[in-house]
């Protein structure tokens, strides 16, 4: 896998970067809990989460350099493999600015969840 940036090692070390530890994500791939998915310099983590009414390829972890000139590829690549596993979206969380609703109550929106329907 490739090299992380420095702005994302200290997040790993300080425990901002909220993902499990890398053995704990390498164990989850080599179970097929997760799914591993190379774009070079640019990685995605999924997993596959069948609810009672449809199945969702969650994006659970990007990591690299690269992703915003590979969107494109990135994207397609996973649409595809959501729908040779049945699944009915593409779902990844974001950060995202401040809810409007709930910021005079003191809650500031911290990510958003982000989904592509496969058709």
């Amino acid at each position: 896998m490739g090299r992380l940036k420095p702005s994302a090692l200290r997040k790993v070390a300080s425990g901002k970067l909220r993902i499990l530890p890398f053995e704990e994500i390498d164990k989850k791939v080599r179970s097929g809990e997760y799914q591993y998915h190379n774009f070079g310099t640019c990685h995605v983590f999924t997993q596959i989460t069948d609810y009672s009414y449809e199945k969702v390829l969650e994006v659970v972890l990007l990591l690299g350099e690269g992703f915003l000139e590979k969107k494109e590829e990135v994207v397609a690549h996973l649409v595809s493999f959501a729908k040779q596993h049945g699944c009915k979206a593409v779902e990844a969380l974001s950060r995202l600015g401040l809810h409007p609703t709930l910021r005079p109550l003191g809650f500031k929106q911290k990510k958003i969840l982000l989904r592509k329907d496969v058709a």
